[in-house]
């Protein structure tokens, strides 16, 4: 239910952004005098919109992944962590197909479906990865609250 509601949030935006000509005014501000000052700050402003959107779905999944596991954060540290590593994970396996692997050569057309359950295998490792710092945290809280009983 999560992630639908998050998948209407992400449409409500994107159609926000298309129909107020968001995109034809920051064209035009990079072509006005403050050009070289502004495009620095849109490629900053939009990777800070790229890593809240992953991490907001990262948190989302989370959350409904265990429903007793409530940390007192916001945004979990886990969720912050696969953030990095799933950006660190996306760029160690894109030079991995492009540079290494040669699965065309290998496997001919299903190559496309061995890369793509490649990358749902890393993507599943940093997803966990992320869940056990959570858990650990939570059971740190747990064990602290315990022992000041």
């Amino acid at each position: 239910m999560g992630v639908l509601l998050l998948l209407i949030l992400a449409n409500l935006a994107f159609s926000f952004i298309r129909d107020h000509h968001l995109v034809a005014w920051i064209e035009a501000l990079a072509d006005s005098p403050l050009g070289p000052f502004f495009l620095p700050l849109v490629g900053v402003i939009k990777f800070l919109v790229l890593f809240g959107v992953v991490c907001i779905a990262v948190e989302v999944i989370y959350r409904a992944g265990l429903p007793r596991l409530r940390l007192p954060y916001w945004i979990s540290p886990g969720a912050v962590l696969t953030t990095f590593l799933l950006g660190a994970a996306m760029k160690l396996l894109s030079w991995y197909f492009l540079a290494v692997a040669n699965f065309s050569r290998f496997y001919g057309s299903i190559a496309a479906v061995i890369a793509l359950m490649v990358w749902f295998y890393w993507l599943s490792l940093v997803l966990l990865v992320g869940f056990e710092v959570n858990y650990s945290l939570y059971r740190s809280v747990l064990l602290a609250a315990s022992r000041e009983k």
